[in-house]
């Protein structure tokens, strides 16, 4: 994964942003469904926002939430956010090319995740920040 995907192809970004909305009960079929990234998220169905939100209501809000209606904004939201992530990581790269674009920090959420992927790899490991 390339640093400057980070964000719109972390998982951990992602869940903590489930937390944050209060979906994390549907965690599970975020990552049932294959979405558990803005970027999976995004491409689930072919819906932009501000237009018709049918292919929206009618595939991604059922696949999670069964018929329950209670996380229907938080779910559009989360889609938005999805879909403002990509755009802006894609014209980013568009307008700088990719390898002129400069480098960006990794999300916080992503780093913990790195780190912990290392303890549990390397017990022995110590880390100093």
């Amino acid at each position: 994964m390339w640093v400057a995907m980070a964000l719109i192809d972390s998982t951990a970004v992602f869940s903590a942003r489930l937390w944050a909305l209060g979906l994390a009960s549907l965690q599970r079929q975020f990552d049932a469904n294959g979405w558990n990234t803005y970027g999976t998220l995004v491409f689930a169905c072919a819906f932009t926002p501000g237009g018709d939100d049918t292919p929206l209501a009618s595939v991604v809000i059922p696949a999670l939430n069964g018929g329950n209606t209670v996380f229907d904004a938080r779910i559009r939201r989360i889609h938005f956010e999805a879909y403002a992530s990509t755009m802006a990581e894609f014209q980013r790269r568009a307008q700088r090319g990719e390898e002129n674009s400069r480098v960006q920090q990794v999300p916080p959420e992503e780093r913990a995740d790195r780190l912990n992927a290392l303890k549990a790899k390397y017990p022995g490991l110590t880390v100093n920040r």
